[in-house]
């Protein structure tokens, strides 16, 4: 068997690697320096920018040139053989002196005599231990005998140092396909200027010879060269690294670039031997500042009140309400991490504010109502944005007394509260789909049975509305039309996008439903003033505001045509009249400041005289409904103390009459589910409990008669008892809801400085049309608002509660009666003291005396309802309020 030896030493290998890379240099260095030289020249005259100044066809010789000299030394070294291991070992026995092969012996093996091969190795290795060096032998002295060779790598490294940052810009154009036309560098004229954002509203910046431009982050350079049309491209460096820019051709001899100022830096623009620079400074944009002045407020029109001190290097541009609905474990720090609802307030366009309120009408946000975590965001031009603190408010909501309004408005809150998916469509068949319509129909499975299940019970409950509707209910057919429409898309929709518009469509009808034709006018003319508002705040073209404006005008028109046909009796009156008139006159005289000032591009005043406008028409609505007033109100200061006091508790019993029967309706409820096996609420009284309270509540009735009769009123049972018609008012029966309720709960609120804020409400309420009490004489009353309350008693001993209310609801319709019997017996004594004149201030004649005065109450009873519903909340807002006083007007508002 062959013997085998080992490989070579590792010195050895890398000297043998040496010896083939030095053969390698030997055999083709003499073959490729004509091409390499030709190429470093051609690749020196390129960086030093030698082909912008000459251009074609110089330049395009040179390089047919320099190629064709590479091309043919290619050939030439392909020719060659190249050098192998064998002569790289050949090459270090050769240098060494040694023969024989030692090398080669070391990576033999024996063939014959086995016995004698280790000591052949052995000499081998010996021999192969004196090589330490690789032979030199000359490749390119034999043609270059006196080193000029050197220069040649000297002359490259200056020229990349002197062209540093364009060499590799410079190689690409001298290798471009396209013809470069030659240029004078020297004949180049440039014109530098910076561009800053527009909304920091300041001119253009020019370059003033070698100064630096300071401009804002986020404007443009632009520099422009003419002289030339074929230029290089050059280079723009900052902090944020560098970049070529590509030119753009303005005309036959003239280009321009232009960049975006992020940071600060400098534009480096080379031709040939010439170098021009344009330094940029970029300052800064600061984040706005925004923070509150004083805590939030609602005012009289349900808007959210927020005072704020903001400021901005260059202008805030809008201000946002971020808003989170409060839940648990919410708190300031994760608060809007979380689905945050933002509020667009429009109102920006300005470098500093103090003490800036804005007025924000939320009543109709999905959020209305509810409590959330708020901070106000400025916003400037560059999108930077800064926050005030989180603050806590309870986002306004519009009350609604109309029952009518009433619902509509709960569907939209179950509308808005169904903003899921559909969910998918059912399969007509195991291996078709219904999703892309081919099977669909009018049937619920495809169309609401996929609806969240709020839009369903939205639906429904429409529809159980609409469908057959109850007499009077619907007096105006837009609201019918609209609720039809309403109900026939719910039903037919089959993606949460066709109903997308539904709740802001529903808003509308209840603001129908609620304020009539007067309210729809407001309506369009607020949304014809934002939209005015919007475009002057964007700058919108002129034809666009022209139009706008032209919405806004006829909307103003119809608004106070609507006004004036609910001021008559206003404007009958001479005084209103001239009011009237000056209100229009100041009317037109801000139309004709807004169009005056958008004419001229005033946009701020603009906008403030828009504002100025909306407050005086928003103001007009409540003087013309507050001036039909003005009757004598002496009688309330000529009332006794305790005639005061007496019908004050008169409204007390009455509201705790009210409040048995919300309690009785409760526990009606319970016993109702009870029977169907649900739970109750847990919260309704036992009949007996009931039966305690109505005894109690008579009780009071009772005393209240005694302390009347004393004071000399009729207030004991007489002939007639029981016998009187009950008439007006409202019904307060089974529902509880509606002008009823209402009117019954403002009478509740006499509880101190409670429900009725003065006796002339109820003065005022007292009479109907030809002045007389609508429920007989105040005993008649009486005596059926205790007999209705004995009835109650025994309906709830025997555990008939619908009885029982029944009984309760002439209770109460009876209190009202006695209440304004009281107050028009009152009248009637005020009208005797008059003489002879009629309850209407009349002689004998029928004329009015010139000094007579007449107390007509123009407000309808929705009117009035919505007045005391804004007082209870005001008064429940007063924090220094007792405990027992809060809870009893959160009670009444509850009832509303």
């Amino acid at each position: 068997m062959p013997t085998a030896t080992t490989a070579l030493p590792t010195r050895l290998t890398r000297l043998a690697t040496l010896a083939r890379l030095r053969l390698f240099w030997e055999i083709y260095a003499p073959v490729l320096a004509l091409p390499a030289l030709v190429l470093a020249i051609y690749f020196i005259l390129t960086v030093l920018g030698l082909w912008e100044v000459v251009g074609d066809p110089l330049r395009l010789l040179a390089l047919i040139a320099t190629v064709g000299v590479i091309v043919r030394g290619g050939l030439a070294a392909r020719r060659l053989r190249m050098p192998t291991r064998s002569d790289a070992l050949r090459r270090l026995e050769t240098t060494a002196g040694l023969a024989h092969r030692p090398l080669d012996t070391l990576q033999d093996h024996a063939v014959l005599a086995p016995d004698l091969w280790p000591a052949h190795v052995s000499e081998a290795r010996t021999q192969a231990n004196t090589i330490h060096r690789v032979g030199r032998r000359p490749a390119l002295s034999l043609i270059d005998r006196y080193g000029l060779r050197i220069l040649m790598p000297i002359a490259l490294g200056l020229a990349i140092f002197m062209a540093f940052g364009v060499s590799l810009e410079r190689m690409r154009q001298s290798l471009s396909p396209t013809w470069l036309a030659p240029t004078n560098p020297y004949a180049v004229t440039f014109e530098a200027w910076v561009d800053p954002p527009d909304y920091t509203g300041r001119p253009p910046i020019y370059a003033q010879g070698d100064a630096v431009i300071r401009a804002p982050e986020g404007s443009t350079l632009v520099v422009r060269a003419s002289g030339a049309s074929n230029l290089p491209r050059p280079r723009y460096i900052s902090e944020r690294g560098s970049r070529f820019l590509d030119p753009t051709t303005l005309g036959r001899n003239s280009v321009e670039v232009r960049t975006r100022i992020e940071s600060s830096g400098q534009l480096d623009w080379r031709i040939g031997p010439r170098r021009q620079q344009f330094f940029v400074d970029a300052t800064p944009d600061q984040k706005p500042v925004i923070t509150t002045k004083e805590p939030s407020e609602i005012d009289k029109r349900d808007r959210l009140v927020l005072v704020f001190d903001a400021s901005d290097d260059y202008g805030v541009e809008q201000i946002l309400l971020e808003m989170v609905e409060l839940s648990d474990g919410l708190n300031d720090a994760t608060a809007f991490d979380a689905n945050v609802a933002e509020f667009d307030t429009e109102s920006g366009g300005f470098v500093e504010a103090e003490r800036r309120s804005l007025k924000l009408d939320l009543t109709r946000h999905p959020l209305a109502g509810k409590k959330v975590v708020a901070r106000l965001v400025a916003v400037d031009g560059a999108e930077q944005r800064g926050t005030t603190e989180p603050f806590y408010i309870t986002v306004p909501d519009k009350i609604f007394v109309e029952p009518l309004a009433k619902a509509i408005v709960e569907q939209r809150a179950l509308l808005l509260a169904g903003d899921g998916d559909y969910a998918d469509p059912p399969k007509t068949h195991p291996d078709m789909d219904a999703s892309d319509g081919t099977f669909d129909t009018y049937q619920t499975a495809w169309r609401l049975g996929r609806a969240p299940a709020p839009v369903q019970r939205a639906t429904e409950l429409i529809e159980a509305v609409t469908d057959y509707p109850d007499p009077g209910l619907f007096n105006d057919p837009v609201v019918y039309v609209g609720l039809r429409h309403v109900g026939k898309t719910l039903r037919y929709a089959r993606s949460a996008d066709a109903i997308i518009g539904l709740p802001e469509h529903m808003w509308k009808l209840a603001i129908r439903a609620e304020f009539g034709v007067l309210g729809t006018a407001l309506q369009e003319m607020q949304e014809a003033q934002e939209a005015l508002r919007e475009g002057i705040a964007r700058r919108a073209p002129q034809r666009e505001i022209d139009t706008l404006f032209a919405r806004y005008n006829q909307a103003v028109d119809a608004y106070m045509e609507e006004l004036r046909k609910n001021a008559t009796i206003v404007e009958g009156n001479g005084e209103g009249g001239m009011q009237a008139m000056g209100s229009a006159d100041e009317i037109q005289a801000l139309l004709d400041a807004i169009e005056e000032a958008n004419r001229v591009g005033d946009t701020e005043g603009a906008r403030r005289a828009l504002a100025q406008l909306a407050e005086l028409l928003e103001n007009m609505q409540m003087q013309l409904t507050q001036g039909g007033g003005g009757g004598d109100t002496s009688g309330e200061d000529e009332m006794s103390e305790e005639m005061r006091e007496s019908l004050e508790d008169l409204a007390e019993s009455l509201g705790e009459q009210r409040e048995l029967d919300d309690q009785t309706r409760q526990a009606e409820r319970d016993a109702i589910r009870r029977e169907f096996g649900e739970e109750g609420s847990g919260e309704s009284l036992s009949p007996q409990e009931l039966s305690e309270r109505q005894a109690e509540i008579e009780q009071l009735i009772e005393g209240l008669q005694r302390r009347l009769s004393e004071q000399g009123t009729e207030v004991m049972p007489g002939e007639g008892e029981g016998e009187g018609e009950e008439s007006g008012g409202g019904e307060a029966g089974d529902t509880g809801e509606g002008q009823g309720q209402a009117d019954g709960d403002r009478s509740g609120g006499g509880n101190g400085s409670g429900g009725i804020d003065s006796i002339q409400d109820l003065l005022n309420q007292s009479r109907d049309g030809d002045g007389q009490a609508r429920g007989g004489t105040s005993g008649e009353a009486f005596s059926r608002a205790r007999d209705a309350m004995r009835e109650s008693q025994a309906a709830l001993g025997q555990g008939e509660l619908g009885r029982s209310r029944q009984a309760q609801s002439e209770a109460i319709q009876a209190l009202r009666d006695a209440g304004d019997a009281l107050a028009a017996e009152r009248a009637g004594d005020g009208a005797e003291q008059n003489g002879d004149a009629d309850p209407l201030g009349r002689g004998e004649d029928g004329f009015a005396s010139d000094n007579a005065e007449t107390d007509i109450d123009p407000r309808d009873n929705a009117e009035r309802s919505r007045e005391i519903l804004e007082e209870l909340r005001r008064r429940a807002s007063e924090a220094e309020r007792e405990q027992q006083e809060q809870d009893y007007l959160d009670r009444l508002l509850k009832r509303f």
